[in-house]
């Protein structure tokens, strides 16, 4: 269609005064229509299959009975994405408030999904939060997974590597809750509250040029000896809520509470 709508109308997008470009299904939301009938990503993706429908909706279809609805699902489209090789998992990670003055993603903030994976030759480990807070990075598993000679790549809206990880490189910890943490020193806030940004655990090459393990910032020595600690958001009475982790039930309390004020 793409070729028809070219011939009828030119190269030049005519604006939704003459088309709407409706989408639907399950991952209509991970792509945006394009002129003259192209789809394209709105942000990285990770391995999978995602479906969706897309419609070039005509004005004519929009001011009188509009379209039906078999007829804009007339086309699906079915989009394959495959990691490149060597790669162990690829997560969505939708950054968020995950503790005062700490930002992230875990089970309940933000977007960490899909957060179970299999190393190879090992057992299945849940990836529970990856956060920043004062120049230090961390990821908590569920268990120490076997993922040596790895590392974890943060990617950006652009599809560019913002942050790269040896897994080699970090220091372990065992935090309150019992998680496994690695963390790093990382001068500078690498994700902002609302960064749609997705995440690559791969094994490492003979290089990992960008890795990133900085010792100080501005000439202070970052702290990477202790287990990583999330300061909870607190309640809209002031109160704290114990690790989120544990506590999810509390959380959703607060999380209602703070949305009635």
């Amino acid at each position: 269609m793409a070729g028809f709508y070219l011939q009828e109308w030119g190269e030049t997008d005519p604006g939704s005064t003459a088309f709407t470009h409706w989408m639907g299904g399950k991952d209509a939301g991970l792509f945006s229509g394009a002129w003259p009938g192209y789809a394209t990503t709105v942000r990285p993706l990770p391995a999978g299959e995602y479906r969706f429908f897309y419609n070039l909706v005509h004005f004519r279809d929009v001011i009188c009975d509009g379209m039906a609805q078999a007829e804009k699902e007339r086309d699906e489209f079915i989009v394959t994405v495959t990691a490149p090789a060597g790669t162990v998992h690829e997560a969505f990670f939708d950054a968020a408030a995950v503790g005062v003055d700490a930002v992230g993603a875990d089970a309940l903030f933000g977007v960490l999904e899909p957060a179970q994976f299999t190393p190879a030759g090992g057992t299945a480990v849940t990836l529970q939060r990856i956060a920043w807070q004062d120049n230090r990075a961390w990821v908590e598993f569920s268990s120490a997974p076997a993922l040596a000679g790895h590392h974890l790549d943060v990617i950006d809206l652009e599809g560019e590597v913002s942050l790269r990880l040896d897994l080699d490189d970090a220091t372990s910890a065992t935090t309150a809750g019992g998680a496994h943490a690695l963390s790093w020193g990382v001068c500078g806030q690498p994700w902002e509250a609302g960064d749609l940004l997705m995440l690559r655990l791969s094994k490492s090459g003979d290089a990992l040029t960008g890795a990133t393990n900085d010792t100080t910032c501005d000439g202070t020595p970052i702290d990477t000896t202790t287990a990583p600690a999330v300061t909870p958001l607190p309640c809209a009475n002031g109160t704290a809520v114990p690790d989120t982790q544990d506590n999810r039930g509390l959380v959703h309390d607060c999380q209602v509470l703070l949305g009635a004020k």
